[in-house]
């Protein structure tokens, strides 16, 4: 009776045990899907910030091109300025120099017919 009672002990704690970790199974089981659903949606959302990130890269760059191309138009704008500015300088330059040279000469004939 002594070996029946403790064979019947040995079978329940078998049975207790496999129950725990049955139960204990089941528990990381549900945790590990949670788990995973959790991951799942945190891999969403950083996809969604990588999408967005990606379009404000984008824009970034589209902006920048912009800017130079304004910067470029601008400096080519100036560029064609100081050119016309030069050459109406040098024009205006030139014609001063020939009337000053006109004025000379004629000064220099009046003196030689004085003479």
């Amino acid at each position: 009776m002594r070996v029946r009672d403790e064979i019947k002990m040995t079978i329940q704690a078998y049975q207790t045990l496999y129950e725990s970790s049955v139960a204990y199974g089941m528990r990381k089981a549900l945790q590990s899907e949670q788990s995973k659903a959790e991951k799942m949606l945190q891999m969403a959302s950083l996809e969604k910030r990588c999408l967005e990130k990606d379009e404000e890269i984008g824009d970034l760059k589209r902006r920048i091109n912009d800017k130079l191309e304004d910067e470029k138009q601008e400096a080519e704008q100036k560029e064609a300025e100081h050119e016309q500015e030069t050459k109406s300088k040098l024009e205006k330059n030139l014609a001063t120099r020939k009337s000053l040279s006109d004025i000379l000469k004629g000064l220099n004939q009046n003196r030689e017919d004085d003479e």
